[in-house]
């Protein structure tokens, strides 16, 4: 038995896009690390601040410091709570890790399209769970409120394109 020419393109399809999904979720994790880590330094430069004020470790001059390092403590502490961009590079990190998987599960598939045992109805019914799985994976994103960012999606979809090409061209 063969493989369809339009199930062998889905496959490739799927594999396609599992290698841009990928690439998106940890570009996105990434960024929303290094959103976090910065303000956690912006808070250790207003505590520092604070501090040294408190402490009288600064000229009278520059008592305001306190008042201008407590204020801005406060909003990066309610700026932390609304981004929540520690909890969102986890997930999304997760997310990365699982589409990694089905990369490599995809790529398990596209080669079981070539062989001489494969059929339609297996291969489709791989491709369906492949699927299904994909967007219970990714579906985690929306359930946490993790916005899509269409220029980031459409520049891992022209990285993951150009390395698939170039590792499978044929």
């Amino acid at each position: 038995m063969s493989v369809s020419e339009q199930t062998r393109n889905e496959v490739w399809q799927g594999f396609l896009d599992a290698a841009r999904l990928g690439q998106y979720y940890a570009t996105l994790s990434n960024r929303h690390r290094r959103n976090h880590q910065r303000l956690r330094f912006a808070l250790l430069v207003a505590a520092a601040g604070g501090i040294s004020a408190f402490l009288n470790l600064l000229p009278e001059d520059f008592r305001w410091v306190t008042e201008i390092a407590s204020a801005l403590i406060a909003v990066l502490v309610i700026w932390d709570l609304v981004s929540d961009d520690a909890k969102k590079a986890a997930i999304l990190h997760t997310i990365s890790v699982e589409c990694g998987d089905l990369e490599n599960q995809w790529r398990d598939l596209w080669s079981a399209v070539d062989q001489e045992d494969s059929n339609d109805a297996e291969i489709r019914n791989r491709i369906r769970k492949l699927a299904d799985r994909t967007l219970r994976v990714t579906g985690r994103a929306g359930d946490s409120d993790i916005r899509e960012d269409p220029r980031l999606n459409r520049k891992s979809a022209e990285i993951a394109y150009k390395v698939m090409t170039d590792r499978y061209a044929s």
